[in-house]
């Protein structure tokens, strides 16, 4: 399983909690309203930071069953009582834990990058005739000679 997916399911026990819901069988497989407006609130609430095929990972849904979620969002919060409230509660939740996430992801990639080029920086030093480095400035060999 994916560290992304891990994340996801991370946040769907969170909201779990949050709202309540302690069987994750009835969570999965319950069509009552209660455990549809959670599945589809906190599908719609992870958009921003997972695909379609990583959330339906996390909830145990099909693709195109968040497209269905993310397509009805709109009117689920107007029409359908008790959504609006389960998504107020979920949203902070998994935006919480999926920006975090995505921030440690951000800057691995950027320490990542970082070390990258102090590497290749090195390499470069090492393959030049330098015979000192003050601060910025590299002083080859033939400067000081001639």
């Amino acid at each position: 399983m994916s560290k992304r997916i891990t994340a996801a399911k991370k946040a769907l026990i969170k909201c779990h909690e949050a709202l309540g819901i302690k069987d994750n069988d009835k969570f999965v497989n319950s069509r009552k309203d209660k455990y549809a407006q959670t599945r589809a609130a906190i599908a719609v609430a992870m958009l921003e930071y997972r695909t379609t095929f990583e959330i339906a990972d996390a909830i145990g849904r099909d693709r195109s069953t968040i497209s269905y979620y993310k397509s009805n969002h709109s009117d689920n919060l107007i029409h359908w009582e008790g959504y609006n409230k389960i998504y107020e509660t979920c949203n902070p939740i998994v935006n919480s834990i999926l920006r975090d996430e995505l921030v440690k992801d951000k800057l691995k990639y950027i320490d990542d990058q970082i070390a990258q080029l102090q590497s290749m920086r090195q390499d470069i030093v090492d393959e030049s005739p330098v015979v000192e480095i003050n601060g910025n400035s590299i002083i080859r060999a033939c400067d000081k000679v001639c």
